[in-house]
């Protein structure tokens, strides 16, 4: 007897719940690799995120996944997009679509790449050392082409990168905005530049301890609400946030 619609909600809600689970692994490992690793570790790291990675891709594109989701359109609760259900299933369907596009060696390959790179880059910056980073960094960006190619784009292959922070949105559409703004800005600049005064810049070129900056960190994330019974603030080389 089939499942009923409401029975095949859940089966593919529990799925997506467990799939998140080892996305939130994935980004505890991350925030471990960028704060506290001991940097001898990375290709082992590398190792272990991959082999996430790849599980995930896995169960994201499970056939399985996709015969529940096809079912699950035809549904009267489908029906309606602005529900809970509706909602859930349109942003499901739309990522096993997309994830079904990506093989899963590229994607695996993308997260040893990104592991060994953040690394690479760490120790480049530190010894003021491009070329040791340089391989990496030209590995990343022809994985990063492959991608785009694989997913696919309307006009440009940064389309379906951009997809991913910003969905449906279109290069063109940024170049528009930013266009605008350059137009707005340039003169603005120029203008400033030609006046014949001088900001007072020495601020940005001072050197703060990084203890200090941890303590101003931490008031400042107090006073807006975040709670460090949940969550923490670190030291990194470069500023990012995740939610494991």
């Amino acid at each position: 007897m089939p499942d009923s619609a409401d029975a095949l909600y859940e089966k593919v809600c529990q799925h997506a719940r467990e799939t998140a689970l080892l996305s939130s692994i994935e980004a505890l490992l991350g925030w471990d690799e960028r704060c506290l690793m001991p940097a001898a570790a990375a290709e082992y790291r590398a190792e272990q995120m991959t082999l996430l990675s790849g599980m995930m891709h896995s169960r994201q594109t499970d056939p399985q996944l996709g015969e529940w989701l096809g079912a699950l359109a035809e549904a009267a609760s489908a029906a309606e997009p602005a529900s809970d259900r509706g909602a859930t299933l349109r942003q499901l369907k739309r990522q096993f679509d997309k994830k079904t596009r990506l093989p899963k060696k590229l994607v695996e390959e993308l997260t040893r790449t990104s592991v060994l790179g953040q690394q690479a880059w760490q120790n480049a910056k530190e010894s003021n050392d491009y070329g040791s980073f340089a391989p990496l960094l030209k590995k990343t960006i022809e994985l990063k082409r492959e991608q785009a190619e694989a997913v696919g784009y309307a006009e440009c292959p940064y389309d379906a990168l951009l997809d991913d922070f910003e969905p449906n949105e279109l290069t063109s559409n940024l170049q528009r905005v930013l266009g605008g703004l350059r137009d707005e800005l340039t003169p603005l600049v120029a203008a400033i530049r030609d006046s014949g005064r001088q900001a007072d810049i020495s601020l940005l070129k001072r050197r703060f301890p990084v203890a200090a900056q941890e303590a101003f960190g931490r008031r400042a994330a107090a006073a807006i609400g975040f709670d460090f019974e949940r969550g923490r603030l670190d030291v990194t080389a470069h500023p990012f946030c995740t939610a494991p």
